[in-house]
């Protein structure tokens, strides 16, 4: 440990037999560095997507492993229950279901009656799985 030249109540950890500068040579650069003269230049843009859907929650209801919903504005999304909000890997439906019309009711059907009460999302979700709407649920429980 050694103190550092432009402030010594700094200290600097260097490993043995390293140096920077040599005594008695002149320090040489040794030309100019990519790293020293690019300057990167980033564009980002919003991608469009057309209008933004907005969904709303009616009602929520459980029989069983049967969870029937009414949504507002989500005829012919998907409707799906999921671990992870954007992952259609951790979802804990039978089959997805696609959304009815406006106000009436889809009812989606979980898997395994072992996970009555996880923690889960209702998630409606776009041809393209990219989310519209989330809501936490509890897998059994209105």
């Amino acid at each position: 440990m050694t103190s550092w030249f432009w402030d010594a109540s700094e200290a600097v950890v260097l490993a043995p037999g390293i140096s920077c500068f040599e005594a008695g040579k002149e320090y040489a650069h040794g030309g100019l560095t990519l790293q020293e003269s690019l300057i990167p230049s980033l564009t980002v843009s919003a991608r469009q997507t057309g209008t933004a859907k907005t969904v709303t929650l009616k009602d929520l209801k459980w029989a069983g492993l049967r969870l029937n919903v009414m949504l507002a504005d989500a005829q012919g999304l998907t409707i799906d229950v999921r671990s992870k909000v954007s992952d259609a890997g951790s979802s804990f439906a039978v089959n997805p279901s696609i959304a009815a019309g406006n106000g009436e009711k889809t009812s989606i059907l979980v898997a395994d009656d072992d996970t009555l009460g996880t923690a889960a999302f209702l998630v409606v979700v776009n041809d393209t799985d990219q989310v519209i709407f989330k809501h936490p649920i509890v897998i059994g429980e209105s």
